[in-house]
């Protein structure tokens, strides 16, 4: 530094930072103690003017007052154009020794109260950011809250709308329930009316076919007479199917329904079942016709009386919806895994695409129908898929409609899944591998055959008692049998039984429903009682069903006969019952004589032979007179009578009916003027071109042969 700069006293800096910066260099020339050093701004803070001011660096600092605020003021006016004060006077302070710790201090309580504002602040800070934490969760709560509620009450609407639905459809399933139990009770309602028609029907049957048949027999009927009866017999014949298919359905539907099985020629009787429509489509004007040349005609097994049934109704059908000009076509053929097809088309209407699938369904009936009672085809499945088969339709409205059974040619109780299956003597014959029977020698051959011959070759009159509450029953059946028996009739139960114990009659002819007690119970009284329990009862009543015959076994009945029945039936039932008294009588007291005792024969088969000899010739000229009936009145199952008449005789059942028929039927050929087909019908055949068959098959000529060679 100079000499000459040295002269001064006081150092004056624009801030305190130049002033101690001169006082730092004077300091460094050693000369810091001879000026007093002044600055500007009076800072406070460490290192501030005002600190180096109370520690002696800085004799003083000049507080340089900003106004801020009345600047700005100023400014404002100026730039609006207001009045202001052209001189503006500013506070000022001199910091020196004896103010600087003051002020310090007071920077120092200013500092703290600014830390503690802004630690202040800071905490309000963090309460404020904690309350709008808060208040953002206050607000999601809220929010959910709102949520719940409206979920709650959303919930609780959707409750009472379900609740109000579940009430309505409890309602509507009460209503459905009710419904169907309605539906059900109408169903029932409506089978119980078509059996108790049913039951009605036969009575008034019984008067009319019965007497046709008889009538026929007369000798001297006219032609143009005996036309009339054909036609009278053709119609009984189809209202008695028709009662047959309501009594059928209702076994189908109470679940009763048996196969009774037999090996049998299912070509010819398909075409001899298919022979019967033809006067009704030659007065129609419609082509019919049948084609089994696919078929192999052997060893085919079913329930002949229920295969007649699906052909009838299926050929019925095709005939009814065929317009003159149409044509039925009846196919029979084999198809693979032993399984035959029956096949009925026709060219008539169609049935509609959307009905096709309900045809099969019980009381059907397709629009604009007419007639009929809509179970028919319902039957056929039925009894299609009781043989384990399946029936099938194909049709194009305007074109016609195809209708197809497939069948399988054998069946057994296994086959049939939960049906009661009765295998006859036929089946029992397939199956007959000879341990019955030993191998018969020239004897035994001898004795058989005369047997055979010999199944096939009068005093006071019983007394009848005939209950019915129906008069024209009790006179019909007077007419048939008065001849033979003295008669005495009832109109009631209670009646029957007090004649019954008065009379003692040999045997009872009993309705089931009558006034006072039924049939049942008249027949359970007789046979409680030791006076009357030898008496032989026949039930002859409409009731058909099977339950309802093994209810009148059950209360004792001899024999159970349903309406409308042939009287030839009838009278046979009655000679064999009586017969069977009159050989137990005989037997008691040792009075039984056994003509033509065959060399080697037991006394029991002596006894066997001669009573399956007379059920045979009272019962062959009833053509569905068979094996199962044979059993019945033999008191024995198929396949024992099948067994016994083999191992005695040599020979199946049918095969032995078979003879018996054809037998009677050569003879009357041989000294009766009776055209063929008369007699045909007469001996048990059910149509003349089978009994041809059957002829020559066993005589090896044709029954006009006979004829012409006596």
């Amino acid at each position: 530094m100079r000499p000459k700069t040295t002269d001064f006293d006081y150092v004056y800096a624009h801030n305190d930072r130049m002033a101690y910066a001169a006082y730092l260099t004077m300091r460094r020339h050693n000369l810091s103690g001879k000026a007093k050093f002044v600055g500007v701004d009076g800072l406070l803070g460490k290192g501030g003017g005002v600190e180096m001011v109370n520690e002696g660096i800085l004799d003083a600092s000049y507080l340089n007052p900003t106004g801020g605020q009345e600047v700005v003021d100023l400014a404002m006016k100026i730039l609006t154009g207001k009045d202001f004060n052209r001189s503006n006077s500013l506070s000022t302070t001199i910091i020196t020794k004896n103010n600087a710790e003051l002020t310090l201090m007071t920077d120092l309580n200013a500092e703290q109260q600014r830390n503690m504002l802004e630690r202040l602040h800071n905490q309000v800070n963090k309460y404020q950011r904690y309350n709008s934490g808060q208040e953002l969760f206050i607000s999601l709560l809220g929010v959910l809250l709102v949520l719940l509620i409206a979920a709650v009450v959303m919930m609780r609407k959707s409750s009472m709308a379900k609740g109000k639905l579940a009430q309505q459809l409890t309602k509507r399933n009460e209503e459905l329930n009710k419904l169907n139990t309605e539906v059900i009770a109408l169903t029932q309602s409506r089978l119980r009316f078509f059996t108790n028609v049913s039951h009605e029907l036969r009575t008034p049957l019984t008067l009319i076919v019965d007497p046709v048949e008889q009538l026929f027999k007369d000798e001297k009927l006219s032609k143009h007479g005996r036309n009339l009866l054909v036609i009278v017999r053709r119609n009984a014949n189809a209202l008695r199917r028709l009662v047959d298919d309501i009594m059928d359905f209702r076994k189908i539907q109470d679940g009763n329904v048996k196969l009774h099985l037999c090996n049998f020629s299912l070509a010819e009787k398909v075409r001899q079942w298919v022979s019967d429509f033809y006067p009704t489509v030659e007065k129609k004007n419609v082509n019919l016709e049948i084609n089994t040349d696919k078929y192999t005609d052997s060893d085919f097994v079913g329930d002949e009386e229920k295969i007649n049934r699906i052909v009838f109704n299926l050929v019925s059908n095709a005939v009814k919806f065929t317009p003159a000009g149409g044509t039925v076509m009846v196919t029979l053929c084999d198809m693979p895994d032993r399984k035959v097809l029956i096949s009925v088309s026709d060219t008539g209407k169609g049935i509609p695409e959307e009905d096709r699938e309900k045809v099969f369904e019980r009381f059907f009936q397709t629009e604009g129908t007419e007639g009929g009672t809509g179970i028919g085809l319902a039957i056929v499945k039925a009894y299609a898929e009781l043989h384990g088969g399946q029936v099938m339709v194909s049709s194009h409205e305007g074109q016609g409609s195809n209708f197809k059974v497939v069948i399988p040619r054998a069946h057994s109780a296994e086959q049939v899944e939960g049906m009661a299956v009765e295998s006859c003597d036929m089946v029992a014959d397939e199956g007959d591998n000879g341990n019955h029977m030993t191998t018969p020698t020239d004897e035994d051959a001898i004795v058989k055959h005369s047997l055979v011959q010999k199944v096939i070759g009068d005093d006071n009159k019983p007394t009848l008692l005939i209950a019915d509450d129906n008069r024209e029953i009790r006179d019909y059946m007077k007419a048939l049998l008065s001849d033979d028996y003295v008669i005495i009739e009832a109109a009631d139960g209670n009646e029957a039984l007090k004649m019954a114990r008065t009379f003692h009659p040999d045997l009872v002819i009993s309705d089931v429903m009558m006034p006072g007690i039924d049939g049942l119970e008249l027949c359970a009284e007789l046979k409680r009682n030791s006076a009357t329990s030898q008496i032989p009862v026949i039930i002859v009543s409409a009731k058909a069903l099977d339950e309802q015959k093994i209810e009148g076994y059950e209360n004792g009945a001899d024999s159970y006969i349903t309406k409308p029945f042939s009287s030839k039936l009838l009278r046979t039932r009655i000679e064999n019952l009586l017969s069977s008294r009159r050989k137990l009588k005989d037997s008691i007291t040792g009075m039984q004589n056994v003509a033509e005792d065959p060399v080697g024969m037991s006394s029991s088969d002596q006894e066997f032979v001669e009573r399956l000899r007379l059920i045979i010739q009272h019962n062959m000229g009833y053509s569905e007179f068979g094996v199962e009936a044979i059993g019945r009145e033999m008191g024995l199952s198929r396949v024992q009578l099948y067994r016994k008449v083999k191992a005695v005789m040599g020979i199946s059942v049918v095969d032995l009916l078979r003879k018996s028929r054809l037998q009677r039927a050569k003879s009357q050929l041989e000294h009766t003027d009776k055209g063929i087909a008369e007699i045909a019908y007469e001996v048990g055949f059910s149509s003349p071109s089978y009994f041809t068959k059957c002829f020559k098959d066993e005589y090896g000529m044709q029954p006009s042969d006979i004829r012409s060679g006596r």
